[in-house]
């Protein structure tokens, strides 16, 4: 959907969620749409994508991230792919929903993670995000289902034109009775896995 400034898309420093409960975004998501630039880049050949937060035992207010997939664009029988990392909110009081995420790919910067949006609370868990970053080069829309309700879909794809993303761009992801998922998304398992690369 979204990229650079004046390339692909309108959107520039897109606002941000106003309020954030970290509670209740924690939990497994499903990455139900992203744009080209994430799937011919970082997440090329995935299919499956999935991402779990929990709170982080050792540091107060960081969330640990856990980002698995399968490869070859194989929804059953691709190869495992897991990477871990943390995030945590530079400013919680000024911008809650502007989030730095460092992950262990060996690059030493951290990356925007910009919440644009959020589905009702219900059970205790946001029901859907939207995430983008300030240049709106990537995006991700991410729901507790492998699937969004056609409702649903329809709103965030309106919203998302209305912040200035190009429908173009919009890539649905694989997700669904076809993905032999890898979950739980093991952070053990991503450090060994690291460890023998």
């Amino acid at each position: 959907m979204a990229t650079a400034r004046g390339a692909r898309a309108l959107c520039f420093e897109p606002n941000t969620v106003s309020t954030l409960n970290v509670t209740a975004y924690v939990g497994v998501w499903y990455e139900v749409i992203s744009d080209k630039f994430v799937d011919d880049t970082f997440q090329r050949g995935s299919a499956c994508p999935t991402a779990t937060y929990t709170p982080s035992e050792t540091k107060p207010g960081y969330v640990h991230v856990c980002n698995s997939a399968r490869l070859e664009r194989n929804a059953s029988n691709g190869t495992r792919y897991t990477i871990d990392g943390y995030a945590h909110q530079p400013e919680p009081l000024k911008y809650p929903g502007r989030l730095s995420v460092h992950l262990n790919t060996g690059f030493p910067l951290p990356a925007p993670y910009w919440i644009l949006a959020t589905g009702p609370i219900v059970n205790g868990a946001y029901q859907w995000a939207v995430v983008s970053d300030p240049g709106c080069v990537s995006l991700f829309v991410l729901s507790r289902k492998p699937s969004l309700a056609p409702a649903t879909r329809t709103a965030i794809v309106t919203m998302l034109l209305d912040v200035g993303f190009s429908m173009d761009q919009i890539q649905d992801e694989i997700q669904g009775a076809q993905c032999n998922y890898v979950l739980p998304c093991d952070p053990s398992a991503a450090a060994r896995a690291r460890a023998r690369t």
